[in-house]
């Protein structure tokens, strides 16, 4: 298995933070550099508006 941990930190305009872990899984057992992956993840409607309001950071949060 290659664990990827992505986390979707989340800002919205009254700066409340919220995490959202996503986990990527190698189930072939295939050792692999690097892989395209797609996902979503589901934020309800108008929570984010104006200026940029999310960032995508690594397992140790770069």
């Amino acid at each position: 298995m290659l664990p990827a941990l992505l986390a979707a930190g989340l800002l919205t305009g009254l700066s409340a933070a919220a995490t959202v872990p996503l986990e990527v899984r190698n189930p072939g057992g295939t050792a692999l550099a690097s892989w395209p992956i797609t996902m979503g993840v589901p934020f309800p409607r108008g929570l984010l508006t104006g200026e940029p309001s999310v960032r995508l950071s690594g397992a140790q949060g770069a």
